[in-house]
């Protein structure tokens, strides 16, 4: 069993976890990390929870893999691209740490919180301090097609230092461990109630394309879980910092 018995006996598993209970998404087999095989059978929220923290690091590994330039370090050439996965990994860990279930909560919102949770509401570069508008609004200028910089509603003047993220791997790897811990170790059960009714849901894709709808599931079971691994320890490309004057070089 990987969460504790609370969230196993409780009505926990009625509304949004009702879209988890496909027998597909319950059921892992595979083998340890000595070779030998295993089948696990999950509960809705342990698939749930499993899920969400397979996206986490898929995300984060994402945002890194985009600035990664081998030896030569994280250049500036999907920057602003880079920062957008970070921004989505920062959201789904607020819609899950406050229990979101209405699906109508407003994106700029669940990310203010987010920004909030990890500590990333003031980000100073040595050139600019980002507040939580300007944060938002570089978000939006890079999810709506590079169209417009905007927070609340209303255009923002904001500029993009390549020294912004500097700071965002250690803040982000902190904050899913600490996630991690607390759906999967914390005696208090108020973090897994949240993400019980949590409005996140699974993807299901088309057995024709080729994906398996559970890959972030196994990923998370194989890498973090049976290891008994934090997030932090299987996070790749975890430099950031894409202009260093130390490196030499051009960015």
């Amino acid at each position: 069993m990987l969460l504790p018995s609370d969230t196993l006996t409780s009505d926990w598993q009625a509304g949004n976890l009702q879209k988890w209970s496909n027998t597909d998404l319950l059921q892992l087999a595979g083998r340890d990390t000595q070779g030998n095989p295993y089948h696990v059978q999950l509960a809705p929220l342990e698939a749930k929870a499993l899920h969400v923290v397979g996206v986490l690091v898929r995300t984060f590994n994402a945002a890194g893999h985009m600035l990664y330039f081998g030896d030569r370090g994280p250049k500036a050439d999907f920057y602003l691209q880079a920062y957008l996965l970070a921004c989505s990994a920062i959201e789904l860990l607020a819609r899950c740490k406050g229990g979101h279930e209405d699906l109508t909560v407003r994106s700029n919102d669940a990310l203010r919180e987010g920004l909030r949770i990890i500590g990333l509401e003031r980000v100073g570069t040595g050139v600019e301090e980002y507040d939580l508008d300007k944060l938002v609004a570089l978000r939006n200028l890079a999810s709506h097609g590079q169209g417009i910089a905007s927070s609340r509603g209303r255009s923002i003047d904001v500029v993009l230092h390549v020294e912004l993220l500097n700071g965002f791997p250690e803040r982000l790897a902190g904050a899913f461990d600490d996630y991690y811990l607390d759906l999967f170790g914390s005696p208090d059960p108020e973090t897994r109630k949240n993400l019980a009714r949590a409005g996140v849901e699974p993807v299901l894709y088309s057995s024709m394309s080729g994906q398996v709808f559970i890959s972030a599931i196994k990923d998370a079971y194989n890498q973090i879980c049976l290891p008994h691994r934090r997030p932090s320890e299987v996070l790749e490309h975890t430099d950031w910092q894409v202009y260093d004057p130390g490196r030499g070089g051009e960015w």
